[in-house]
């Protein structure tokens, strides 16, 4: 790798830095880490490439590996990240892409291009601001098929039954769980969310008339069970 063609790519980044940077936990400026893969294609065009490997992944985490490559396969910059699942909206059904960006962001980095900090922004935010705590246990078992008592797989309703929720909360996952085809789990309970409302199953009218009763609870349900 051609070492001036590195300081260029740093300087840009630092120059970026006053007009570009966002402020992040601590009150220190950040460059985000589209504007550093900018900089990256601009001075190094296709010479380096990203190569990111999920390392680890089941229904509670994602761990995910980056690395800066030139075509022979000779490493320049290496970053992980880990993301949980139930850790917010966007893990919930992002927690991969999240968990990349954050890899690439630590990859280039450790090439140099930090733009100020080596942590990504959301990483130092949550070391400070989130009040996730790790859900390694398995989910329990359902004590029976009926949709009722299917496990929900994600979120803070995270071991609950379906049959359990608010109303407003247990729409939202109906008309809004997509099934991850890597987990069981999460097939399983878009299978049962697809017989709650009728679309699998012969309870068809079973359902609607049971949220419908509950209408005028509404009101006090939240509306996103996260």
């Amino acid at each position: 790798m051609d070492n001036d063609k590195l300081k260029n790519a740093i300087n840009k980044a630092e120059e970026m830095l006053p007009n570009y940077g966002v402020k992040v936990a601590g009150g220190k400026t950040y460059l985000m880490v589209v504007h550093r893969l900018e900089i990256l294609r601009e001075v190094f065009g296709m010479e380096l490439g990203i190569k990111t490997e999920i390392i680890h992944h089941d229904s509670e985490r994602v761990i995910v590996s980056a690395k800066i490559i030139d075509c022979n396969g000779m490493i320049y910059g290496s970053g992980l990240a880990e993301e949980y699942r139930n850790d917010g909206n966007v893990n919930a059904t992002s927690a991969t892409e999240n968990a990349e960006s954050s890899a690439i962001g630590r990859a280039l980095a450790s090439l140099g291009l930090h733009g100020g900090e080596y942590p990504s922004a959301d990483e130092m935010n949550k070391a400070i601001n989130s009040n996730r705590k790790p859900r390694n246990e398995p989910l329990p078992t359902p004590t029976s098929g009926a949709w009722e008592d299917a496990i929900i797989p994600i979120g803070k309703h995270k071991g609950k039954t379906l049959g359990s929720l608010p109303p407003r909360s247990r729409d939202w996952f109906l008309e809004n769980f997509t099934a991850n085809e890597n987990y069981p789990d999460s097939i399983a309970f878009r299978k049962a969310c697809d017989e709650c409302m009728g679309k699998g199953s012969s309870t068809e009218d079973t359902l609607t008339d049971e949220i419908s009763e509950q209408t005028a609870q509404d009101g006090e349900d939240e509306d996103v069970p996260f």
